[in-house]
C-alpha cells in the first residue's frame, strides 16, 4: 500500500477513533451510559475503553500513537463521568425480617450502599430522616407493626426507593395465668356493736348477766359529781379478794357459789379507766338488768351517793368489834356502824349478813355495787328458797324492798323502803340542785 501523506493519515486515525463501537456513535455513548448503572459497571467500561485504545494503538507510528492516547483519555474522563452521576442503592444486610414477629422491644439493623463515600438516613415509623450509621439501634419498641427505612445518599444524589423492613413486636410473652386461689373463708358477721343506751326495764327471769366488758360498753361517760368517791371508784379488786368472797361461808356452813349460782358473776371489776360514780351505776345497771334509774333512785336513798356513808349502828361482841374498820368503830363502847358504801351493804362477823363482803365493800365502789346487783336479782330471778309466802320470781319492787328486808316477805318495813325509792325516782332526785 502507498504511503499516505502524514496529514491524511491523521485524519484516518481521528475518523477511525470517532467510529469505535464502543464510544464513538450516539449509539455507542447510550450504550456505555447504561452499562454504568453501578459502580462495577462503570469500572468495567473503564477497562474496555482503555483495551480498545490500546489495541488501536498497536504497531502504528509514535504520533499516531500519541494521537489515539490523547482520543482515549478524553473518552476515559467521559466514561467516569457517567459513573459518577450514578443514584446510590441501598440494602439492609441484618436485623429482624419483613414479615417477622418477636417479642423483642429492641431492634438492630446493619445496611450498606453500591456506590462507595455514601451517607445514609434512617427512618422509624414514619417519623423524619435523619443521619445514622450502620449498625443502627432502636429499644423500647411499643407491641405492634414497626417500620425501619433507610436510604443512601452520594455525589448528591439520594436512593428514591430506600430499603425497609417491616415487622411485629408482640411483647413480653403472656405468662400462664396463675391458679386461681382458694376462696378466701367468709368471715361470719362482726356482732353489732352495742348500743350506749340507758338501761330502762328489768332483763327477763333468768336472764344471764352480761359480762363486765359488754356491760362497760354500754356505758355512757358521765362526770364526777361525788369527787371523794374517786379513790373507791378505781379501786380494782384482786383475784385472791374475788375468790375470798366466792369461798366465804355463810352462818350455816355453806359458801357464797354454793348459796347462789350468781355469786360466780360478782367481780367488782368494770373495766372502766376513772371511772365516775354514775358510771359504775350505768354498768351495774347494763350487767345486772335492772333500770339504772331505779339503782339511781335507790342510792340516794341509802347513802346519798356519798360511798363513805356508814349506818346501822348495833353492840356487838369485843372481839367482832376489833373485826370492823376502825372508822366503822365507835370510840369508848363496843358499838359498831355494820353497813357501808354507796349501797350500804351490811357485814355481820358469823357470816348471817353478807358473808365474804369485808373489806371490798367500802374499798371498791364497783364491788359494793355488783353485791347489790347480785343479791337483788338473786330475788327477782326466782332463787330464794326460804322466802315467805307470796314470794314469786319476777316481782320488781318486792326484789328492790327486799334489799333492805326480805323476811318476811314484801313486810311492811321493806314497802315503806320502796315508797321512799319511788318518791326519789319519781323526783329523779339526782338531777336536782344540791343533791
Amino acid at each position: 500500500m502507498p504511503r499516505l501523506p502524514i496529514l491524511v493519515r491523521l485524519a484516518v486515525i481521528a475518523l477511525s477513533c470517532s467510529l469505535l463501537p464502543a464510544f464513538a456513535t450516539p449509539a455507542a455513548a447510550a450504550t456505555t451510559a447504561a452499562a454504568a448503572t453501578s459502580a462495577k459497571a462503570t469500572a468495567k467500561a473503564l477497562a474496555k475503553t482503555r483495551a480498545r485504545c490500546n489495541a488501536r494503538a498497536e504497531g502504528k507510528s509514535k504520533r499516531i500513537k500519541a494521537a489515539r492516547a490523547r482520543r482515549c483519555r478524553a473518552l476515559t474522563v467521559r466514561v467516569q463521568a457517567a459513573g459518577a452521576k450514578h443514584t446510590p442503592d441501598t440494602t439492609i444486610t441484618a436485623g429482624p425480617a419483613t414479615g417477622s414477629t418477636t417479642t423483642s422491644t429492641a431492634a438492630t439493623f446493619s445496611f450498606t450502599s453500591d456506590t462507595s463515600r455514601s451517607s445514609f438516613s434512617c427512618s422509624l415509623d414514619g417519623a423524619t430522616y435523619a443521619a445514622c450509621t450502620s449498625p443502627w439501634s432502636a429499644a423500647g419498641l411499643a407491641a405492634g407493626s414497626h417500620t425501619f427505612r433507610v436510604r443512601a445518599t452520594a455525589a448528591g444524589r439520594t436512593d428514591a426507593s430506600p430499603a425497609s423492613r417491616t415487622w411485629t413486636v408482640t411483647g413480653e410473652p403472656t405468662p400462664a395465668p396463675a391458679p386461681a386461689p382458694a376462696p378466701e373463708p367468709v368471715p361470719a358477721p362482726a356482732p353489732a356493736q352495742p348500743s350506749a343506751q340507758p338501761r330502762t326495764t328489768w332483763t327477763p327471769v333468768g336472764s344471764t348477766p352480761l359480762s363486765d366488758a359488754e356491760a362497760a360498753a354500754r356505758v355512757t361517760r358521765v362526770a364526777e359529781i361525788r369527787p371523794q368517791n374517786a379513790e373507791a371508784n378505781r379501786y380494782v379488786p384482786t383475784a385472791t379478794e374475788i375468790a375470798g368472797y366466792h369461798n366465804a361461808r355463810t352462818q350455816y356452813g355453806q359458801t357464797n357459789l354454793e348459796v347462789s349460782p350468781l355469786t360466780k358473776y360478782v367481780t367488782g371489776r368494770s373495766g372502766l379507766t376513772n371511772p365516775s360514780t354514775d358510771d359504775l351505776i350505768q354498768w351495774t345497771a347494763h350487767k345486772w338488768g335492772i333500770p339504772e334509774d331505779w339503782i339511781r333512785a335507790q342510792m340516794a336513798h341509802e347513802s346519798w351517793w356519798n360511798h363513805a356513808a356508814i349506818a346501822d349502828r348495833a353492840t356487838v361482841d369485843p372481839v367482832w368489834y376489833l373485826l370492823y374498820p376502825a372508822v366503822a368503830r365507835i370510840p369508848g363502847t363496843t358499838d359498831v356502824l355494820q353497813s357501808m358504801g354507796v349501797m350500804q351493804v351490811k357485814w355481820i362477823p358469823d357470816g348471817s349478813v353478807g358473808a365474804g363482803t369485808e373489806p371490798l365493800r367500802w374499798k371498791s365502789v364497783a364491788f359494793n355495787l355488783d353485791y347489790y346487783g347480785a343479791v337483788t336479782r338473786f330475788y327477782f330471778d326466782g332463787y330464794c328458797g326460804w322466802c315467805t309466802s307470796g314470794y314469786v320470781a319476777g316481782q320488781e319492787w318486792a326484789s328492790i324492798g327486799a334489799w333492805y328486808s326480805p323476811y318476811p316477805w314484801n313486810n311492811t318495813d321493806a314497802q315503806n323502803y320502796v315508797a321512799k325509792v319511788k318518791g326519789y325516782l319519781a323526783e329523779r332526785i339526782w338531777t336536782k340542785a344540791g343533791f
